[in-house]
Formats: C-alpha cells, structure tokens, sequence
C-alpha cells in the first residue's frame, strides 16, 4: 500500500503531496541537520483531519512529523526517511477575547497575523515576541517553550499558555485548561494543570491543534536601549541586577561577534581589544511619559552604581536614535522581526569565497548565576 493510499480519506487528495518537487521542498529544516525527503505530506484544515491522520499513522505505523514553517531550529520538523510530514500551517484561525485578556490560536497563526489583531483590542494587547521571524508559528514557539521579548516578566512562552487542544497517539482529542470545563480559555486551573504534558516535548505526547495563551495591556510608551559592555562579566551582572528589578520589560545580551553582526559585519574577525565584548539591550516601558521618565533614571542609576564596582559600561542609547543615523536598523527597533543574519548558511560564491554564516543555535536555558561559565565553553 503507497501513503497516498494509507492517507486517502484522511484529507482531500489535492491536499496529500507526494510528487518530487513537493517532498523535496520539505525535507529540511533551518538546521544543519541533513536532508531526508519525506514519503509524503498531508495538509490538513481541521482538527478532525488531523485525528483521521493520527488514526490512519498508526494503524500502517507510519511516522508522523508535525511542520509549520520548517523554521525549526533543532531538526524537529526534518522528516524519517518516507515518513509523512503533517503540515498544519492551513490551521490559522484566530480568536481574541478582549475582556479577559488572551487569544486563542491554531498552529498555522502567525506572530504577524496575531499582533495587528492584539493591536486593535481596545485597550492595545500585546504578548511576548521571540526572535523567531514574523512569519512562524505563535503556538509552536509556546510549545518549545521558547523565550520573548516579555518573558523577564512574565516567563517563558510555555507559561503563557491557558490550555491546549491536543490529539493524543490514538486519535483521540484531549483540551486540558479552564477551557475544558467552561467556555473560557482564562487559565490552567482549577483542574489538574494537564498543559505541561505538551510543552517541551518536542511533539511527543501528542498533536497540539489549538491553544490560549495570556495577552497583556500593551504601555504606551517604550524605549528600547543598548548598553555597551566593555567585558562580559559587567554584562551578566547588568542583566542579573535587571531581572532582579522593576526597571524593564526585557534585558538580553549579544556577544561582539553577533553583535557585529547586527551592525552590518557578515563574519566578524578577532576582536579588537577597544571593541564592546557585549551588547545589553534593554526594553523599558510606561503606562505615563512620567513612568517611563522615572524608570529610565533608575536604569541610569543602577549603571552608575555598577560603573562604581568597576565594571566598564557606556551610557544606554535608544535604537531610534541608530535607526535615525541608519535605517537599516529599524528591523530591530520592534518585535516580531527577521534577524536574518542570525539564521544559519553556507554556501560559496562564483569567485568560491564562503557565504552566508549566521549561528548554530544550541539552546539559551540556564541558571543567570553560571553565565560566565557557559560563555567561556
């Protein structure tokens, strides 16, 4: 028996690929993990397609590999050798519940498509945006329990998330949260918090075809900075002082090669010893023009006492103002974005110099105290 025919049935025979050109634009992902062609990949619509796949999957033991984008970087949606990729990106539907402050998403909606809705809540919402491109997958990202551009205060995206629903190995359907007793999707509890068993298992225990997840009132008034750091250990102890604080929203580090990078350097060369060996950024936020007044001078003070310790840091400056001198920058002026040159690539020109670059991520999760002993690896 082919798949086209283990899967006919499950989904609408224009919607099963198996032609070459199909299986070979899915075979990879944004990794350096190698290429396997899938044997077949299903487009599924609904969640009951998706539980028809399930069942069909294991009856005939087929392999399943769930995708959105293939923005993956972990290898997670590059396929066994003839298994079938289930992509779930025709599964966008959308829905914002003003009132108690959280969206409810299927895998296919995009940070792109989920901010303007926030926007237009009145008042504003927002949640925590990743580095991950516009493009991919919001509820992916939870799941992966990834981090955003909100998580110093309120966690990392796993946390974010009310309830999913999830189609189990069987077949079955499974909603976990408030939302599977009552009509609202506002929280884990009362009932025993199920939604664990679908975050971070990299797709293992299950298909996840709808989540909520917890928006917030969006300030009014923001400041994104960048800090200089002279070493890396005032660095760390800049963002350990931060997240002990209440003076940002967000506080991260970029090392000088990536930081470099950023400004434009496509493969950064030995470090010059006058050069930042960190770059802090650092979102600020205020309900008031006062707030964030206020909240700014305390970022001020909490470097003016560090630069007392001995550490060697250069006043904040605003990414406007970089983007004023060159608009280039403005693609990091706010989230979501594409970092392009943070995403791997290789390849060689006609002269046969090496292209592209970019990184190899390896994970970012870690106690804040053994910083300097990661960087140092």
């Amino acid at each position: 028996m082919t798949l086209r025919e283990t899967f006919r049935g499950c989904v609408a025979d224009e919607r099963i690929l198996d032609d070459e050109g199909s299986l070979d634009a899915f075979a990879d992902d944004l990794t350096e993990e190698e290429p396997a062609r899938p044997g077949v990949v299903l487009l599924p619509e609904s969640k009951e397609e998706v539980q028809a796949i399930v069942r069909a999957a294991g009856k005939d033991r087929v392999p399943l590999t769930v995708r959105v984008t293939g923005s993956n970087v972990a290898g997670l949606t590059v396929a066994p050798e003839g298994g079938a990729v289930v992509d779930l990106s025709r599964m966008d539907r959308l829905e914002v519940d003003e009132g108690e402050m959280i969206a409810v998403v299927e895998p296919g909606v995009t940070w792109a498509a989920l901010k303007p809705a926030l926007e237009r809540a009145d008042p504003p919402l927002r949640v925590g945006y990743p580095l991950s491109p516009p493009h991919t997958s919001v509820l992916a990202n939870c799941l992966l329990d990834g981090r955003g551009n909100l998580s110093l205060r309120h966690g990392s995206l796993g946390d974010w998330l009310t309830g999913v629903d999830a189609v189990l190995p069987d077949g079955s359907l499974v909603r976990t949260g408030s939302a599977a007793a009552s009509a609202s999707w506002c929280s884990r509890g009362p009932l025993p918090d199920l939604t664990g068993l679908f975050v971070a298992w990299q797709g293992a225990t299950g298909i996840v075809v709808r989540g909520g997840l917890h928006a917030w009132p969006a300030p009014a008034f923001r400041r994104r900075l960048f800090v200089l750091a002279y070493e890396r250990r005032g660095a760390f102890e800049t963002m350990r002082r931060l997240a002990r604080s209440t003076i940002a929203d967000d506080a991260g580090g970029l090392s000088w090669p990536t930081g470099k990078m950023l400004f434009g350097v496509p493969r950064p060369g030995p470090r010059d010893p006058a050069e930042p060996e960190f770059f802090v950024y650092v979102d600020v936020t205020g309900e008031t023009e006062r707030e964030l007044a206020i909240r700014l001078e305390r970022l001020d003070a909490l470097l003016a006492t560090l630069r007392s310790e001995g550490h060697r840091l250069e006043p904040p400056f605003s990414i406007a103002d970089l983007v004023r001198l060159e608009p280039r920058f403005a693609r990091f002026s706010d989230f979501p974005t594409s970092l392009d040159f943070l995403l791997h690539g290789s390849g060689t020109d006609a002269s046969g110099a090496p292209v592209g670059g970019g990184l190899t991520w390896v994970g970012t999760y870690g106690p804040g105290s053994r910083l300097e002993e990661a960087a140092d690896l």
